[in-house]
């Protein structure tokens, strides 16, 4: 089941498909499939986040992937990787991504 990522409605096949979402490693050294697959799924839809909409949905991604790590069961480099990489998919630009995910961090008391 983790394997399967459902895109959300109406998403294009072709931006889904060229985005790798599989996480390489787990946080704690243990598997936290809830955790992953929201990892997953959070940085799905910033992936394929519609222009006018990208920095919204990295920021919205970003908080609740941030809770996840202060909670301890995602590291903290790993969901900053995964946004980057998803919001320049996206068609962000590095500077406002780093900036946004920065803020999240911040927010949430991940940042370091």
């Amino acid at each position: 089941m983790l394997d399967l990522l459902d895109p959300p409605i109406g998403a294009d096949p072709e931006r889904v498909a060229a985005f790798p979402m599989r996480p390489t490693y787990r946080a704690n050294g243990g598997e936290d499939r809830w955790a992953i697959k929201a990892l997953e799924s959070e940085l799905a839809l910033v992936a394929i986040a519609p222009q006018g909409t990208r920095n919204d949905q990295l920021n919205r991604s970003a908080h609740a992937l941030f809770r996840l790590v202060v909670a301890g069961r995602l590291y903290q480099d790993l969901v900053e990787r995964g946004l980057l990489a998803a919001a320049r998919h996206a068609g962000l630009s590095e500077s406002e991504a780093r900036r946004t995910i920065a803020s999240a961090a911040r927010a949430r008391g991940a940042a370091a």
